[in-house]
């Protein structure tokens, strides 16, 4: 059909070009299948591929800027651990570390820590292996 098609239509003007004529698809009218009818019907198959791909792994333009956002990260010592634990809406993120000691920990606000917030959800979705 849509060899055909190319010919009759973009191969016209020659001496030795095919003469314009009628393409006839593979669709037809149930009642009169002789009255000429114009389109053609196909199938394919789709596929999918599921891919993961970390943040610094995109491009630089595709990159999320969490400052942006309002999200920062912030540092505290030890002592003052215990203050930040008990602010509304700050979660620890990570220990600082100096040799094998922890000397206090980054924080950030929730927003920025906790997926759940922003619509996420701890269950695991099927695909995930």
């Amino acid at each position: 059909y849509w060899l055909n098609l190319q010919k009759t239509t973009e191969q016209l003007g020659g001496l030795f070009d095919p003469q314009p004529g009628r393409v006839k698809g593979n669709i037809f009218r149930k009642d009169n299948p002789d009255e000429p009818v114009i389109g053609y019907f196909d199938i394919a198959t789709i596929q999918k591929k599921r891919m993961f791909i970390q943040g610094n792994e995109l491009p630089t333009g595709l990159r999320s800027n969490k400052e942006l956002m309002g999200c920062t990260l912030d540092s505290a010592s030890l002592a003052e651990v215990g203050t930040i634990g008990q602010i509304q809406g700050l979660s620890l993120v990570s220990p600082i570390m100096q040799g094998i000691s922890i000397i206090g920990y980054l924080y950030a606000p929730d927003f920025c820590t906790d997926c759940r917030l922003q619509g996420g959800t701890l269950t695991k979705p099927l695909f995930w292996e």
